[in-house]
Formats: C-alpha cells, sequence, structure tokens
C-alpha cells in the first residue's frame, strides 16, 4: 500500500560559495530597504517556536514539478504510526536529481538521512529506499510522540557537502536542539532560493507518531539486539525505558529495578563491552523547572548507581545526564502523560 505524498506551496554549519553568498547578501539589504520605505517588515511575522519556524523555513522553499520528485511512506494505510512500527521512506524522480532528505520529529530535532551530494543520486524509475536494503538495517518508529515531518529535496546539479559540517569540519548528522536545526534549516533553505529557476523539487510527507499498544519493555537480549544489529533512531541509538520513579523522588520502584537488570545484564554482554551510553533522566511538569532539572539528574544518578553496584561495567562506559522537563514524549498534563514523562533514556554515544 502506497501513502502518495502531497508537495508544499510553492543555521549555522558549513559556508556557502562565495558568489552566491554575495548574491544572497545583497538580496537581504534590498528586501531590509524596502522594509523601512514601506514602514514595516515586507513579509507576515514568523511562527514562534523553533520547530514551528525550521518547518516554515522547509516550506517556504520554492518549488516547481521539473524534477518530477515523489516521496512516500511504503506499507501505510494512514497518517500515523505507533512506537514499535516499521518505518520505510521511499523517493523516485523522473528525472536525475540530487536528494537532500531532512526528517523533524515532534521534538523540533532534526536528522539528515540524505546530503544531496554524488552519493545521493536519484535515477529515474529506480526507487530509492530509507534505510537502504544492503545496509542489512531496520528502522521503527520511535517517540517523541507527536506530528513528524520529513522534507525531501531533489536539486538538479549536487548541493557542497560543506553545508553538512561543523566549524571543525566534522559531518553533522543530527541536530538535536531544535534551534540549531531552525538555523540549518534557514541556511539551506536562503541557499536553495538562489540557484536557477526550475532545478529545485521538494515533495514532503507528516505523519502522527502515538504510543505503543502497551508500555515497551525489553529484555537485555532484546536491548543487545538494537544496539548491535538494527536502527531504530533516525539519530543515535537510544531507547526510552519505561523506569518509574516515585512522585518528585529518586528512588526506584520494584519495577524500575527489574528494568535496570535487563538493562545491567545487556551491558554485561560482550557485544556491548566496547560501546559508550549515556543515562538520561527525565521530569514531568509539575513543580519548578529548576527543581526538576536537579531531580532529573539525580534520577539518572541513581540508575547509574544501580548498575554500577550490581554488573561488570566500566567506569567510563556509562555517563549520566538530565533534562529536567525539557523533553516530555507525551504532551499534555493527565496522571498518565506526567507518568509517562517520568523516565530515563540509554543512548549510545559515538
Amino acid at each position: 500500500m502506497r501513502t502518495r505524498i502531497s508537495r508544499p506551496p510553492t543555521g549555522r554549519v558549513g559556508t556557502l560559495p562565495r558568489a552566491l553568498r554575495l548574491c544572497f547578501l545583497l538580496s537581504t539589504l534590498l528586501s531590509l530597504l524596502l522594509s523601512l520605505l514601506v514602514g514595516g517588515p515586507v513579509a507576515a511575522q514568523a511562527p514562534a517556536d523553533p520547530r514551528a519556524k525550521t518547518i516554515a523555513a522547509l516550506e517556504s522553499i520554492e518549488t516547481g514539478d521539473s524534477l518530477g520528485l515523489e516521496a512516500w511512506i511504503e506499507g501505510t494505510v494512514a497518517d500515523q504510526v505507533r512506537v514499535g512500527d516499521p518505518v520505510d521512506f521511499r523517493f523516485d524522480a523522473k528525472q536525475p536529481a540530487y536528494l537532500t532528505t531532512l526528517y523533524v520529529d515532534a521534538a523540533g530535532s532534526m536528522t539528515v538521512l540524505h546530503t544531496g551530494g554524488e552519493s545521493s543520486l536519484l535515477s529515474p524509475g529506480r526507487i530509492t529506499s530509507y534505510p537502504a536494503p544492503e545496509t542489512g538495517k531496520s528502522l521503527i518508529a520511535q517517540e517523541p510522540l507527536g506530528h513528524e515531518h520529513v522534507f525531501a529535496i531533489a536539486t538538479s546539479e549536487p548541493l557542497p557537502q560543506d553545508m553538512f559540517v561543523d566549524e571543525k569540519g566534522e559531518p553533522v548528522i543530527v541536530f538535536e536542539r531544535p534551534e540549531d536545526a531552525r538555523h540549518f534549516a534557514r541556511r539551506l533553505a536562503d541557499y536553495l532560493s538562489i540557484l536557477p529557476e526550475g532545478s529545485v523539487d521538494v515533495a514532503s510527507f507528516g505523519q502522527e507518531v502515538v504510543p505503543a499498544d502497551t508500555p515497551q519493555r525489553y529484555a537485555s537480549s532484546q536491548i543487545v539486539t538494537h544496539f548491535t544489529t538494527r536502527t531504530r533512531s533516525l539519530s543515535r541509538p537510544k531507547l526510552d525505558l519505561d523506569i518509574q520513579f516515585e512522585f518528585g523522588s529518586d528512588r526506584l520502584t520494584p519495577q524500575a529495578r527489574q528494568d535496570l537488570d535487563e538493562l545491567g545484564r545487556a551491558l554485561e554482554h560482550p557485544a556491548m563491552k566496547n560501546r559508550r551510553f549515556e543515562l538520561a533522566g527525565h521530569t514531568d511538569d509539575v513543580g519548578r523547572a529548576e527543581y526538576n532539572m536537579e531531580l532529573s539528574k539525580r534520577r539518572a544518578r541513581s540508575a547509574y548507581e544501580y548498575l554500577m553496584s550490581r554488573y561488570d561495567i566500566s567506569e567510563g562506559a556509562v555517563e549520566t545526564t538530565g533534562y529536567g522537563e525539557e523533553r516530555p514524549v507525551v504532551a499534555g498534563t493527565s496522571d498518565e502523560a506526567r507518568r509517562r514523562n517520568r523516565r530515563v533514556v540509554i543512548e549510545q554515544l559515538p
């Protein structure tokens, strides 16, 4: 079953070519001058939050049908996917084109799936999949819950790859902070706006990530499999562990200890020995933000100390941090939403 995609209406990473950068600077200055002459801004005010600004920037890219770009989610019958469901993105074009694909999750983080370089060439009639079958990896839906977007951008010429590196020259594939994602989206849109007419084609689609029918619980073998043989996350591999704490406390519940026992056994597995992980604590939105930030760090530390005291895990294999109430996986103020947000996430570090 193929879900067809509707097309949208017609940061600080890397640098633009000198000539194009000068063109863009001149166009920006002219726009500001016009704004002053007419006594107000030329364009409508942009959305307030970074994620909305990211989406708005990508939707502003001028597009046409000259390259015949298509994008869809294979196998879905509705614009909704449950946590744990398999996901398969597909792309095709009627003309040779270079594919850039950006995934924006419900929290505003962005992952670059294709960078528009020579290796991302779309050949007419040859469907491109993500993940590519030859990688042997699979992709399944994950939290955060809410609406996520995928933007596919086809260009007749490859994009400069220095747009996708940081100031140290390292490739940037994931923008965890929504503000960083916004900056990159704006810079990319600015670059594409000064390319020749007819050389850019855009398609996008969205889907709602909803909770699994039952809470996710993982056996040690499943955790090992997740981090060693498959890709669940579009960014670094991670698992939202349903490790529960007493309200306003860093004390582990009996169920939390059972879940950590499974994690401890997984971290002792030989296949996990040379990997590094981060335990990140999270809270609900009850109380002051400063208190919740400190509580989230204590919760991560509580889970860490439980693991280190019972399992053969090297000191440098696990780090801890906390995000307070900043990264909820369930929106709302219901008891269930707040319960789900009081959690610990384990993420593999580079």
